[in-house]
């Protein structure tokens, strides 16, 4: 849809992305929309069997793009199969610029692939992945699969540079304020469901903690907080203020009921957290999977 105007198109997938009417496989789509030059023109991917398509919203035309590495080798899984799925994944933080990031899930190789210029570059890590957020173009969060410990990978801001491809990869510590005495509280660290790629301003930033301030700054969600912001993340190496919102209880062991075709019914944790942080007006904004009902939270002192 054209925000600016009262045009909108309209393309059926179906034939692409079938839904079985049994209910067997219901095909996960994430959708990332390019800018200019590439305006109109949107990346499509199927996180199951790991499809990456092209599509020019105006001429209609459908590619499908093919990454280079083994680990991103396209995947066909039968529906008899009763092993668990491998899961893919899509960064679209930044694909405004023309590129995005792909990595699978207990994986341990990242995928840039620039559109524009039709090009990508693979980087290997000594971990394997859950989940990755580009918190900025040459800072990015990656999380452990099994310990969910959290590194900070930095390397160069394009994948045109090609004589700086050296990527550095810091561990991240994250401790609780002492309750006194030298107690600590016990906690279990959380995945973000969401992390901004870009900082609050000094004013929103002063507002949200109660004090004038002007830092670096990420916005994110989890499990046991609303919100969260992070003072001095990312782009600072010393140690960084947290402040949170808590939630009166955990989402930790939410279900939700997804109703298939036939009025079958499964109840599993969620693909996908629904949440969206906003900027300009110190908010964050979700949408519960167990309710529909929408939510916005107000970041102030």
């Amino acid at each position: 849809m054209n925000m600016t105007g009262k045009s909108g198109y309209f393309v059926d997938l179906f034939d692409i992305f079938p839904r079985m009417a049994s209910g067997v496989w219901h095909p996960f789509v994430t959708v990332a929309l390019l800018r200019n030059p590439l305006k109109g023109q949107v990346i499509l991917h199927e996180q199951q069997n790991n499809v990456i398509l092209l599509l020019d919203t105006t001429s209609q035309a459908l590619h499908r793009l093919i990454l280079p590495s083994e680990e991103f080798t396209l995947k066909k899984t039968a529906w008899w199969n009763k092993e668990e799925a491998e899961t893919y994944k899509m960064c679209k933080e930044f694909a405004r610029k023309n590129w995005l990031v792909f990595y699978k899930e207990k994986g341990n190789t990242l995928a840039v692939l620039d559109v524009l210029e039709g090009r990508t570059h693979t980087t290997s890590l000594p971990i394997n992945l859950q989940t990755v957020f580009l918190v900025a173009e040459d800072k990015w969060l990656l999380v452990e699969s099994k310990t969910h410990q959290k590194y900070l990978l930095t390397k160069p801001a394009h994948i045109e540079s090609e004589d700086s491809r050296v990527c550095q990869l810091y561990v991240l510590k994250e401790e609780l304020p002492s309750t006194g005495f030298a107690v600590t509280q016990e906690t279990d660290f959380s995945i973000p469901h969401k992390i901004s790629s870009h900082q609050l301003s000094s004013e929103n930033l002063s507002s949200a903690v109660g004090q004038k301030i002007a830092s670096p700054n990420r916005k994110l969600s989890d499990e046991n907080s609303y919100a969260t912001v992070v003072v001095g993340f990312p782009d600072l190496m010393s140690p960084s203020e947290v402040y949170s919102w808590k939630r009166p209880t955990s989402l930790h062991k939410s279900r939700v009921t997804d109703t298939f075709y036939g009025g079958k019914k499964k109840i599993g944790t969620p693909k996908q957290s629904n949440c969206v942080t906003l900027l300009d007006t110190n908010q964050i904004g979700f949408c519960p999977q167990e309710k529909s009902l929408r939510k916005m939270l107000s970041l102030h002192k």
